[in-house]
């Protein structure tokens, strides 16, 4: 009787994905970058791929739509740079993400680049991303009753370390 060499046969890692960006350029994107909205994003419901990518400087991500090449959105960590930020998540907003306990999940916040460079960059904190990272599940949920708005300006300067 021949013995294998080897306990169990070896499963090579999968072939990272090629993308084009059209902000971004060619991308290369790992399985586990990979996120799916199932409702898409406000105002972009076809869009339900994306991918997080870190950005350069620490705080930021960027989310490349799988889907449509020329959607990318810039994106915050809110407990970096807001003191005190807090969102209240409910359990309808747990089911979708396949999460039983909010610590299961990330929160970030789409950010809007300033019209002149004296004006800061905005964060959108009304309508954050929830991302079970898990699960690899995102939804934006509506907070109409929270007490952040949809321009809420970011401060760079005040970059947080954050409390886990």
């Amino acid at each position: 009787m021949t013995m294998a060499t080897a306990a169990l046969p070896t499963t090579p890692e999968p072939s990272p994905l090629l993308l084009e960006s059209h902000v971004l350029g060619t991308l290369q994107v790992r399985e586990d970058q990979c996120f799916t909205f199932p409702e898409g994003i406000l105002g972009f419901p076809a869009c339900k791929r994306f991918a997080l990518l870190p950005a350069e400087r620490t705080g930021f991500w960027w989310l490349q739509s799988l889907d449509c090449p020329s959607l990318t959105f810039l994106l915050a960590d809110p407990f970096l740079f807001i003191e005190g930020f807090y969102v209240d998540l409910n359990e309808g907003d747990l089911l979708p993400l396949r999460a039983t306990r909010a610590s299961e999940l990330g929160v970030l916040a789409i950010v809007t680049l300033p019209r002149t460079p004296l004006d800061p960059p905005t964060a959108n904190l009304q309508g954050p991303l929830v991302l079970n990272p898990g699960k690899r599940l995102g939804r934006q949920v509506v907070l109409p009753h929270s007490p952040y708005g949809t321009r809420w300006p970011l401060e760079l300067s005040r970059l947080r370390k954050k409390k886990r």
